[in-house]
């Protein structure tokens, strides 16, 4: 299904190889815009047995086809071996990866967002897996179990008190394409992915903190 997208990604991957002048940017002298050895299909067979969860297919033709980590926002994409990045304590507990996201696109794009964050911070890796390493404690995730199954957030795993903030591309080919697009026509924004227009509700209610809390913009 994803094949052919999938083929024209790396095709446009090497054109960034050669691509002058982009030594300075933001994460590339980590990646230089190449991507790991591809997954064997065994290892992900493994991975998905012993976590009992199938991977969102976009992303799992991407590891069998293009490549396990390696070139991508920010510091790049990480291998699926370091899925469990920030909550390696949490995913000791059987089917942590399994159990649903608590994390609703709808619920948490709306001006509600408080009322569906889970009370014990460690539920907040639950149902997904890190991507991508942005800097200090932020991260990209990937959701897979749970309704928004499928969807990459950005997460601060200081725990802050904000919502988690997914990107406004549907699946991860989606958005990891579209990186790959805006740095062939230059350099990606500072803030890539963090230009989602659902999340106005948020930005105007955060504007308005609780007694006592102190403000999140």
């Amino acid at each position: 299904m994803y094949e052919a997208r999938i083929r024209a990604i790396v095709e446009k991957l090497a054109e960034l190889q050669r691509k002058p002048g982009t030594e300075g940017w933001f994460g590339v002298e980590k990646h230089h815009f190449r991507l790991n050895a591809p997954l064997a299909e065994a290892e992900l067979e493994a991975f998905e047995k012993r976590h009992g969860v199938r991977l969102p297919e976009d992303y799992r033709q991407f590891l069998l086809l293009a490549g396990n980590g390696g070139a991508g926002p920010y510091y790049g994409l990480g291998a699926l071996v370091e899925f469990d990045e920030w909550f390696e304590e949490e995913d000791a507990e059987p089917g942590f990866v399994a159990s649903p996201c608590p994390f609703v696109y709808e619920q948490v794009t709306s001006a509600a967002w408080r009322e569906y964050l889970p009370e014990d911070r460690s539920d907040w890796g639950r149902g997904s897996i890190h991507i991508c390493e942005q800097g200090c404690t932020y991260t990209a995730r990937l959701v897979v179990s749970g309704a928004s199954r499928g969807r990459v957030f950005n997460f601060d795993a200081s725990h802050g008190p904000a919502p988690p903030y997914f990107v406004r591309d549907k699946n991860f080919i989606d958005w990891y394409e579209r990186w790959v697009d805006e740095a062939r026509e230059g350099e990606p924004a500072w803030d890539f992915g963090f230009d989602n227009p659902d999340y106005d509700a948020v930005r105007a209610e955060q504007a308005r903190p609780l007694p006592g809390e102190r403000r999140l913009i």
